[in-house]
């Protein structure tokens, strides 16, 4: 059952998708992607939309900030299958002053079925300390505010 605080979206309500592609080797014996798969796929579609909004993951490592996850929902709807195309939509706004949310789910190409919805909640970690960058507030918004407007 979907948790109370993960919304139901239509994929034209995220800001941000990218599309991916079903390797073999990514199923398990059942011929279906393995359920701890998705959260790699989550996590790549995560860092694609911080580097789409110039954020550099890697970079922010090497500046000494870290951010990570501290808490992880995922809803399994359905099942991808080897070849399946798919695109991971996501949205990422602050819970608090230290923690950021992504909302984010799995839609099957061509027919936008939802295959899974998950909800990841992170902070970061600036030279050991809880933290996140400035730059990175504004990205997010105000707590509570959701995503920023882009105009």
């Amino acid at each position: 059952m979907m948790s109370p605080r993960m919304r139901r979206r239509r994929r034209s309500d995220y800001k941000f998708e990218v599309e991916f592609d079903v390797r073999d080797a990514e199923c398990d014996l059942q011929g279906v992607v393995n359920n701890a798969v998705y959260q790699h796929y989550f996590e790549h579609a995560r860092h694609r939309y911080l580097l789409a909004n110039g954020f550099d993951f890697m970079q922010l490592h090497q500046q000494g900030c870290d951010l990570v996850v501290t808490r992880a929902e995922i809803d399994y709807l359905g099942a991808l299958r080897p070849g399946d195309r798919f695109v991971v939509c996501s949205t990422a706004s602050r819970q608090s002053p230290l923690r950021f949310v992504f909302e984010q789910e799995i839609f099957r190409l061509p027919d936008d079925e939802r295959v899974t919805r998950a909800r990841f909640v992170g902070t970061g970690v600036i030279d050991g300390r809880p933290g996140l960058p400035q730059q990175l507030q504004v990205l997010l918004g105000d707590v509570g505010g959701g995503e920023p407007s882009s105009e």
